[in-house]
């Protein structure tokens, strides 16, 4: 698939989707936490936004547009007993053309920071039903004066939130990954959490 070429909406129309399976296969192995991408690549998005935007679940066939995968993900989360967190594709969105953050093309340019930027707003104000999630992860990353500008909306809105690939948010919110795909980091490798949100002790107990 390349920048610019995606599949119709319709494409997405799961027959047996179960939210809750997703969850009870992580419980099974002892997760903590779970995320599910709510953006790739593509730029679809799996909950119905309200936004300026048709490339969601609100455009399918699937559950007749009233569909919901993130609202669906979340309650499975709770039920089952874990913290949730989202994954989202800051530097690529093949729908609107975006490629490394950028469209070549201004005025699309503007619209896209725009519309992500009003994404980032409804998914974490305070009355948002899919507020406050344990871990927001950008993919690359937010990158200032680059990337559409989500920094001051996260710190906002959602800062009781990790942000993972965050490298301006000083403190205990930001975080970064190893550098690599392979999870392999060199050490020392710091970052800070708040308090509670990690357990200070060892794989054996110390």
């Amino acid at each position: 698939m390349f920048s610019g070429h995606v599949v119709p909406p319709d494409t997405f129309n799961p027959t047996e989707l179960s939210t809750d399976q997703w969850v009870q296969a992580a419980e099974s192995f002892g997760a903590k936490y779970i995320i599910f991408t709510i953006d790739h690549f593509s730029g679809f998005l799996m909950w119905p936004s309200k936004t300026n935007y048709n490339y969601s679940v609100k455009h399918t066939k699937w559950m007749r547009g009233n569909g919901d995968v993130l609202s669906d993900f979340m309650k499975s989360s709770q039920k089952y007993g874990l913290e949730y967190g989202v994954f989202y594709s800051v530097h690529n969105n093949w729908y609107m053309g975006v490629d490394n953050y950028t469209t070549g093309h201004q005025p699309t340019q503007e619209k896209y920071q725009k519309v992500v930027e009003e994404q980032m707003r409804e998914l974490f104000n305070e009355d948002s039903p899919y507020r406050d999630p344990f871990y927001i992860w950008f993919d690359a990353g937010i990158v200032p004066r680059i990337s559409p500008n989500v920094a001051p909306i996260v710190r906002k809105l959602a800062a009781n939130s990790l942000c993972d690939e965050c490298p301006t948010f000083a403190g205990d919110q930001g975080l970064r990954w190893v550098g690599n795909e392979n999870a392999l980091a060199p050490l020392p490798h710091w970052y800070a959490v708040p308090k509670g949100k990690c357990s200070m002790k060892t794989n054996n107990g110390e």
